[in-house]
């Protein structure tokens, strides 16, 4: 089944929990027809990237990131990856 792949922005002031403010969601990368979403979370502190994945509000996989290119290859590995799983 065809996922979409692309960026979208989401609101600046939006945080992944109340209890650790210094994680801020910069933007959603592609979902999943099944859900499955993958989100850059940046962080205060070194390394300042995250790639999140989700699923159903669950968060399934992780990959702190020391550049945006290292996020884009993790990013695409996890896509591919959850292209096989399907």
């Amino acid at each position: 089944m065809p996922s979409s792949f692309g960026a979208s922005i989401s609101p600046a002031g939006l945080y992944m929990s109340e209890q650790d403010s210094a994680e801020r969601i910069v933007a959603w990368l592609w979902e999943r027809p099944d859900g499955t979403r993958a989100a850059v979370v940046e962080h205060a502190s070194e390394p300042h990237w995250e790639l999140r994945i989700t699923r159903q509000g669950r968060v399934i996989d992780c990959e702190r990131c020391q550049s945006f290119s290292d996020l884009i290859a993790a990013s695409t590995a996890a896509h591919v990856k959850a292209d096989h799983r399907n």
